[in-house]
């Protein structure tokens, strides 16, 4: 009869296709090809965070707006506190403030908004147009300004590569020093820039004698640190490279608040291979982040054993329980959002 035909025929399309269907490799069960897939029953959900930014939850925004305000205050006190005297300008040669950028200062010049602001009051209103540089320069100028802005951009470039590579030497031979505590600020990048251009520390508020005798001792093993002014002449570099050192200081400071969580979990990722040899890396994360870092962030909640994680070996546990504790013997205070913007610099001797 037809349609027994078409049931046979069904019946061994059926059975084809149940041939080639893949087998798992984990449970053994046919239609799926490993434990990755949710038919599996061993199928694990990837909890792992996806790279790349991610937008901060509003409590997130809280703790790093509450971080920044302690440190900016703590930069405050610590600016008060060191100035027993008052300082003397460098350009009026009055105390009360440092130099002409004060408006206290007899040579004070007015910024384009306040003289704006003074000859228009508050009834102005700007508009801004974006121009083509050739729409702006004479063609019989391009060229020269063209190499100058080429030659500036070399020497910025090359002034802070070397920067860079002496305080990233000298965090990884000095984890553990306080003269790191400017790392997030322009002063210190532009001292830093000045000894790399064999010039005299003009600011040594921010830089401290050990960061420069480092110095003197890394330039006789690495010559080629000094990238001098007398080699490389020069004028003009002071604003682009104070602009250079604002971007320097932001990157570093944004560095440590925004990867520490990340750089533990993995490294903690790594001790725990040791101990779970054959752990996939799915469950060695579900390990770092959920159950050793919670302990790092001294959560009220006591961090749940993982499930996929057997508790019969005690030597284990104990390796576990030695990891964390070496890593909260480095850190000086909890590594929650708002102390990592507030205090960023405390937190090197961990990264290290």
């Amino acid at each position: 009869m037809p349609f027994l035909k078409h049931v046979e025929y069904l019946k061994q399309k059926y059975a084809e296709k149940r041939s080639q269907l893949p087998k798992c490799k984990d449970c053994g069960i046919e239609g799926h090809e490993h434990k990755g897939s949710y038919l599996c029953s061993q199928y694990i959900k990837n909890t792992r965070k996806k790279k790349g930014p991610t937008k901060d939850d509003y409590e997130t925004k809280i703790d790093k707006q509450k971080g920044k305000q302690m440190r900016l205050e703590q930069e405050k006190a610590g600016s008060s506190s060191s100035s027993s005297s008052a300082p003397i300008c460098g350009s009026c040669k009055e105390p009360g403030h440092l130099n002409a950028k004060s408006k206290e200062c007899l040579n004070y010049k007015a910024t384009l908004s306040e003289m704006l602001q003074k000859d228009f009051g508050g009834s102005m209103e700007q508009f801004t147009r974006k121009l083509y540089l050739e729409s702006v320069l004479r063609p019989s100028h391009k060229a020269l300004f063209t190499d100058k802005v080429i030659k500036l951009s070399e020497f910025i470039r090359n002034v802070t590569f070397r920067a860079q590579i002496f305080v990233s030497s000298y965090i990884i031979l000095n984890q553990d020093s306080d003269s790191l505590s400017a790392i997030t600020q322009q002063n210190f990048w532009y001292s830093v820039s000045q000894l790399i251009m064999g010039q005299e520390v003009t600011n040594k508020k921010f830089l401290s004698n050990e960061i420069v005798f480092s110095f003197v001792a890394f330039r006789q093993t690495h010559p080629s640190i000094l990238f001098t002014l007398k080699d490389h002449k020069i004028t003009g570099y002071s604003d682009s490279l104070s602009a250079a050192c604002v971007t320097l200081a932001t990157t570093h400071l944004n560095h440590i608040v925004e990867n520490f969580e990340r750089r533990i979990v993995y490294f903690i990722q790594i001790k725990l291979k040791d101990v779970y040899k054959d752990m996939p890396k799915g469950f060695l994360y579900i390990m770092a982040r959920e159950y050793c870092y919670e302990h790092l962030l001294g959560s009220n909640g006591n961090p749940k054993w993982p499930k996929q994680f057997d508790l019969v070996r005690i030597a284990h546990v104990n390796q576990i329980t030695d990891i964390i504790q070496e890593l909260k013997n480095r850190l000086l205070i909890t590594p929650t959002t708002t102390n990592l913007t507030a205090s960023p610099t405390k937190f090197l001797s961990v990264l290290g």
